[in-house]
């Protein structure tokens, strides 16, 4: 197993590419915090992880999908983070058997307070003895259709602070953590193709996530020497609710979404479009050591799309 022993936060992670890369990391042997403004879809997807979890080792603690005691909240209701000293949840030792396999925190990522206890209350219930995150991924993000002369301002700031911000407030927060995780630590952040190449609509995600290619490589080279790696993976069109939303929003009439879904297919060289498990397998090799020469790299996940 590739992330055996590892802790991971995941935003953006109760469904899409997000849910699937948690489901991909807890197989792979890690510990995950799914970090959304969805409750009901996260704590769903907790409670699934931790069920596949202990029929597979046969634990039966009653601590499937549950924050542990350790996640208290402290004072002005930020949560708090775990002790000092201990092994965390390094798989062995250290009381891991009661250290949920998955938990949801709930994180709005356009608010930096809330980043910062949902960190806090991850690290503290899945690494109650270390403190420490070994993995951020940054996948949470918010999309707008339109073009340029069609973007008002606020659908401006909203894109850029839910897709882009968050990014740099979430990497930031994550560092204390990030610095406690033995054998370096692992930053991917979910960027896109449309990072890469334009299109007419979709000014402000393009702008976002451009910035998030960029900021890759630049937070790469500040942290790479403190053995904290930073790389981008950037998705094509990948079906997900997400994107369902976005046509949806362009064209509420089903027929109409059906042909855009459809132009849509016809740009990809591969003649589908991408499953979120084949997203998800390519983040879960990015924040690996297996990929421990790989530094602010973004790697393109689309079918051929950005080859054309």
């Amino acid at each position: 197993m590739r992330l055996q022993g590892k802790v991971a936060f995941i935003t953006g992670a109760a469904r899409g590419i997000g849910a699937a890369c948690a489901r991909k990391f807890v197989a792979e042997g890690a510990r995950v915090a799914i970090a959304d403004v969805l409750e009901e879809e996260g704590r769903q997807l907790a409670a699934e992880l931790a069920a596949a979890d202990s029929a597979q080792t046969g634990r039966r603690d009653g601590s499937e999908g549950e924050v542990p005691a350790e996640g208290k909240k402290g004072e002005g209701g930020r949560a708090e983070a775990g002790g000092e000293g201990g092994a965390g949840c390094e798989g062995d030792g250290g009381g891991a058997e009661s250290i949920p396999r998955a938990v949801f925190v709930s994180c709005d990522v356009r608010e930096r307070d809330s980043i910062a206890s949902a960190l806090a209350l991850a690290a503290s219930s899945l690494s109650p003895g270390s403190g420490a995150l070994h993995v951020l991924v940054n996948n949470a993000a918010l999309q707008c259709c339109k073009s340029l002369p069609d973007t008002a301002p606020h659908d401006w700031d909203a894109v850029i602070s839910a897709s882009l911000s968050s990014v740099f407030h979430a990497t930031q927060l994550a560092l204390p953590y990030l610095r406690r995780a033995q054998g370096g630590a692992a930053v991917v952040n979910v960027s896109s193709s449309f990072a890469l190449v334009g299109s007419p609509g979709y000014a402000a995600y393009h702008a976002a996530k451009g910035g998030v290619s960029s900021v890759t490589r630049a937070a790469a080279l500040g942290l790479v020497g403190e053995g904290i790696r930073v790389n981008a993976v950037c998705p094509g069109t990948t079906l997900t609710p997400g994107l369902q939303e976005s046509v949806a929003q362009q064209c509420p009439d089903p027929s109409d979404a059906r042909c855009l879904m459809d132009s849509f297919l016809a740009k990809q060289p591969l003649g589908r479009f991408g499953r979120a498990e084949e997203v998800a397998n390519v983040v879960a090799f990015v924040a690996s050591d297996e990929a421990s020469f790989m530094v602010g790299a973004n790697v393109v996940v689309d079918g051929g799309y950005t080859a054309i």
